[in-house]
């Protein structure tokens, strides 16, 4: 059953309900993305997933303020300092990016959002070098961001705009199927990457198709 939004803002109640519920989702999918990564990488992105995302779930437990802000910098850090690998680290720029647009604030809106998600896509973009196309997280990323724009200029809701960002995300992760990767380890099996659904973009879409579910219950 569809969950109908009416707020407008998301306190930061919703984001610590919301992240903690989506990184327990994350750890019970770690077997799944795990033999995905195998298949074109080096198989760790499960691992990867799961002490990155219980270290960010602990971290919300006892949040020092309602800051949301601080409450993602932390996020951010604390998975990228669990899971110090390429995706952690990523991982890491896109909560912190996203933080450092809201500090301060307590409550946030689509325009916010907006901000938030073009700060994490050019931070990502920035930091890895890729760029759209290039059968990385940025294929879910920006996607998700450009709905969440389109959304906004169009006077959308809070609710249908995150279920546009989510559906533009998915959109995205299957575009990365008939792609060749051109970074990390999946870029030296290139020709074996084509078919398969990139590991990090379908975390990503994962990631976010838990955390709106969570959030739109939160907001109803």
């Amino acid at each position: 059953m569809e969950i109908i939004v009416e707020k407008t803002e998301i306190a930061s109640t919703d984001l610590l309900f919301a992240l903690e519920h989506a990184s327990l989702d994350m750890v019970q999918r770690k077997d799944m993305l795990g033999e995905l990564d195998a298949m074109i990488g080096d198989g760790d992105l499960g691992v990867t997933i799961e002490l990155g995302c219980r270290s960010l779930q602990s971290g919300l437990r006892n949040p020092k303020d309602c800051d949301i802000g601080a409450i993602l910098v932390e996020s951010g850090q604390n998975f990228s300092r669990a899971a110090s690998s390429t995706f952690g680290i990523l991982v890491a720029t896109a909560f912190m990016r996203a933080g450092r647009e809201v500090g301060g604030r307590a409550a946030i809106g689509l325009s916010d959002l907006v901000k938030m998600g073009k700060a994490v896509s050019e931070g990502i973009q920035s930091r890895g070098k890729a760029r759209l196309g290039d059968k990385t997280i940025l294929d879910a990323i920006i996607p998700a961001v450009r709905a969440l724009e389109k959304a906004e200029k169009e006077g959308r809701g809070l609710g249908e705009a995150l279920d546009w960002a989510v559906l533009a995300a998915k959109d995205g992760m299957e575009s990365t199927i008939p792609l060749k990767s051109r970074y990390g380890r999946a870029a030296w099996l290139s020709e074996k990457s084509v078919g398969v659904r990139d590991p990090g973009a379908t975390a990503v879409c994962l990631f976010l198709e838990s955390f709106v579910r969570y959030l739109k219950a939160r907001l109803a």
